[in-house]
């Protein structure tokens, strides 16, 4: 979906009352802050895969049961 598309979408829901406002600087996201986001989504991705592997493991140990 591209922005205009968003952008109508949005106003339509909002019967055109949506507004622009500009994110002030304190507001605005840092190249650190995203990094940092980055490694704690990482981090919590890596520990799903790892207790979906652990689950699928006590699966199949209970279901040879």
């Amino acid at each position: 979906m591209d922005l205009r598309n968003i952008l109508a979408k949005e106003m339509s829901k909002s019967n055109g009352e949506a507004e622009f406002l500009k994110v002030p600087a304190n507001r605005r996201p840092t190249a650190a802050s995203l990094r940092k986001l980055e490694r704690e989504i990482s981090s919590q991705i890596s520990a799903n895969d790892a207790m979906r592997s652990r689950s699928m493991q006590r699966a199949s140990k209970m279901s040879s049961r």
